[in-house]
């Protein structure tokens, strides 16, 4: 049983484009590929988030960030976007343990 890496959304909508998503997305691949979180998660773009008055808006599970922008992207990935990520990995490594302890003790 395979365990799903989670989705990093990045809303793509018009209120986004107009405020710079699209500055937003390089800087944010760069900070997931620096800190090798390729296999962790997946990068999507998304229409709207919600909240277009507060901003570009990127979402990670129930978790939104609003008001992002290429002059805050760092700020935000590490005081908010990396912890969550490095928490979700954790427990989805003691998943793939568990899952295959059962299975070895299976015979699968």
């Amino acid at each position: 049983m395979a365990v799903e890496k989670p989705s990093l959304f990045v809303c793509m909508g018009s209120a986004c484009h107009q405020r710079g998503v699209y500055d937003v997305v390089p800087k944010l691949r760069e900070l997931i590929a620096k800190h090798r979180l390729d296999a962790s998660i997946t990068l999507k773009g998304s229409f709207c988030l919600g909240p277009c008055t507060e901003g570009i808006v990127i979402q990670y599970g129930e978790y939104q960030a609003t008001g992002v922008g290429a002059h805050n992207i760092e700020e935000v990935f590490f005081a908010e976007l990396l912890p969550l990520i490095e928490a979700d990995e954790a427990t989805r490594r003691k998943m793939r343990e568990d899952i295959s302890a059962e299975e070895a003790g299976h015979g699968g």
